[in-house]
């Protein structure tokens, strides 16, 4: 299946021949992306993950938001120390680094990856 994320109406034929369909970019994510984060570098990960919080805090998704928050509760993310020998772990496996007494009672590892930590 293969799909694109903005149509061109001039283009529109061109798409119904070749049987391609428009998705959001909240679906590409969903749908696409996400189900094959493990298959991605770490760094590529942050990358994604970066551009959908840059982009979610700007406003540009909407309610569209939260089927991609759905994903991410399912998906492996990151890797830690903790989890067994190297797997990626859920997002709900790390804790929030702005609240001080996680700060404080915590080793670095229990938090998300530094560029995707609020400061």
């Amino acid at each position: 299946q293969y799909c694109i994320s903005e149509r061109n109406a001039e283009l529109s034929n061109l798409y119904n021949c070749m049987k391609l369909t428009s998705k959001s970019v909240c679906e590409v994510y969903a749908q696409f992306i996400l189900k094959f984060f493990d298959s991605l570098s770490e760094d590529d990960r942050i990358n994604h993950l970066l551009f959908l919080k840059e982009r979610s805090q700007k406003g540009y998704y909407g309610a569209d938001m939260s089927e991609i928050i759905k994903t991410l509760k399912e998906t492996r993310c990151f890797t830690r120390q903790s989890c067994h020998k190297g797997e990626l772990c859920f997002v709900s496996q790390f804790f929030d680094p702005t609240v001080p007494v996680f700060k404080l009672m915590l080793k670095p590892e229990y938090f998300p990856p530094l560029p995707l930590q609020d400061r």
